[in-house]
């Protein structure tokens, strides 16, 4: 087998037979007629009908003609880097455009939630906008074919009747009968789970969408790429697969209404983020990017402001309306599927439930939307109420206090100190042992004891075990106790709120943040 290095391979790219403009103008002219004569329905001031046939058209004929043009290299050729762009931005808004017309056709299935705005209005906009894109484009595109002397097509148009539809509203009627005997109840809670994962995962749009227009293009690449936008594309169409393979034609979804309602909602993000890949690849590919042979923004037929107010103000826009009007659907449905069951951890070693602690556990909870309670003895919590977690805090300290008092009282401390000189350090003394025996952690040192105030009638013992319950209140020690809490609810919270006891409740023996763990990384983004 004959291997080949890079330098070979280097060396046979550089020695490619180099063919002249003329040459290369007589491959590209009669592969370039057929688009050429699809753009000249653009030449009239009225547009065309923007019509799926249309674009089909249109991005069929830009797709074969870029495909020739990058084999050759015209993104290199100074002579044919324009045309290059030009069939690209044809390909790209002709694309994105057909997204929208269907996003158009199919709304009225979605049974999409109320949101701000019209999507209705707003997508025949939108589409009308591209095709004022493709319109100048196309013009640019014939003047361009005529400066680089290609041979252009005869006179005559592609038939616009073949690229226009009429098409009724309505659908045929629904009687197939299910197919899925099993019950589709744990494919639907994985659903609702991935959605509201990937709508925390998608908060940086909900930043973009904030940002005023004259700042649209501060936002590109760093907050909103094709790079971002296509992950969130591909992870919704995942979803929108699972649910047609696994949960469509079930007798789950016969008898649950929400969940086509949650299907549309999770395909109108798809296809929205569909366009807006497709308008940052345009955008970042094309507009921001200067090429080294000077031909820059400037030269582009295309407004740099239509294509931001499309990405960022419909897609980007519409795309955070909807994920946060499903996110009560998907709630609703973790309640009504989730398998309830239970879990016991410990509590948290560093003050019990303060408010890191706390605070990550009411947001776990309320990331799921559903139901979960802490039992801690016999008093039971609201574990996504950061507030009540705290009030169970009183409780924790006092059997941490009630654990010591029977640790000291095994000490044989009465009559080891009556004088204030000998008080002082047998509480440091018992403290230190304490500490060494690991019931108790010291956060400050040397220990402020210098104002002990024991009462007349108070043991050496007493003494000591009401000095150190001051330490604790005033947050000098901590008592360590083994002690744990019960949490019932939903398994999947229950899942994620054992992951966060295994970790510590991310925080160290002092309290110290530590990182969150992977399966965790959401509520970073909450």
């Amino acid at each position: 087998m004959v291997k080949t290095t890079r330098d070979e391979a280097e060396t046979a790219s550089r020695e490619l037979a180099c063919i002249s403009d003329r040459e290369f103008g007589d491959i590209v002219s009669p592969r370039l007629q057929p688009l050429l004569r699809v753009s000249r329905l653009f030449e009239p001031e009225q547009l065309p009908p923007i019509a799926r046939p249309l674009l089909a058209s249109l991005l069929a004929e830009s797709t074969r003609v870029e495909e020739l043009l990058d084999s050759y290299g015209a993104r290199n050729s100074s002579q044919w880097f324009m045309l290059r762009r030009m069939v690209a931005a044809i390909k790209n808004f002709s694309h994105a455009g057909y997204e929208l017309l269907h996003l158009h056709h199919s709304e009225p299935r979605y049974r999409l939630l109320p949101v701000g705005g019209d999507l209705v209005q707003d997508t025949a906009a939108a589409i009308d906008r591209i095709g004022g894109v493709l319109q100048g484009v196309a013009r640019h595109l014939n003047a361009e074919a005529q400066r680089l002397d290609l041979t252009l097509p005869d006179a005559s148009i592609a038939d616009s009747a073949a690229l226009t539809e009429s098409l009724p509203r309505g659908a045929l009627a629904r009687d197939r009968k299910t197919c899925h005997e099993t019950p589709a109840t744990d494919r639907v809670v994985r659903l609702a789970t991935s959605f509201l994962e990937l709508a925390a995962e998608s908060r940086f749009l909900a930043a973009a969408s904030r940002v005023a227009p004259a700042d649209y293009a501060s936002l590109i690449p760093e907050t909103v790429s094709e790079e971002s936008l296509r992950q969130i594309e591909y992870k919704f169409h995942s979803l929108q697969s699972l649910y047609d393979t696994y949960i469509s034609d079930s007798d789950t979804e016969e008898t649950d209404v929400d969940l086509r309602a949650l299907r549309g909602h999770i395909s109108v993000v798809f296809h929205l983020m569909a366009a807006a890949t497709l308008l940052a690849h345009f955008y970042e590919r094309h507009m921001v990017l200067r090429t080294t042979n000077g031909v820059g923004k400037g030269a582009s037929p295309v407004d740099d402001k239509v294509v931001l107010a499309l990405l960022i103000e419909y897609c980007v826009g519409y795309t955070c309306r909807y994920l946060d009007s499903a996110r009560g659907l998907c709630h609703s449905m973790l309640r009504r599927y989730a398998t309830v069951s239970e879990l016991e951890v410990p509590v948290p070693r560093y003050r019990g439930f303060h408010v890191r602690p706390s605070t990550l556990v009411a947001k776990i909870v309320h990331h799921y939307g559903s139901d979960v309670t802490m039992r801690l003895g016999d008093q039971t919590y609201d574990a996504g109420n950061t507030l009540d977690l705290f009030r169970a805090n009183e409780q924790i300290n006092a059997e941490k206090r009630r654990q010591l008092a029977e640790e000291i009282g095994r000490m044989p401390l009465d009559g080891a100190a009556t004088t204030m000189e000998e008080l002082v350090p047998l509480v440091r003394r018992t403290v230190l042992d304490l500490a060494a025996l690991g019931r108790i952690v010291i956060y400050t040192q040397p220990l402020p004891l210098e104002e002990l105030r024991p009462r007349p009638d108070e043991s050496a013992g007493e003494v000591v075990a009401h000095e150190i319950c001051q330490l604790l209140m005033r947050g000098k020690i901590d008592i360590e106790a083994d002690m744990k809490v019960t949490f019932v609810g939903d398994e999947r919270v229950l899942k994620d709120l054992g992951i966060l006891a295994e970790h510590g409740y991310c925080e160290d023996r002092f309290g110290n943040n530590t990182p969150l763990p992977p399966e965790l990384g959401y509520l970073r983004r909450n």
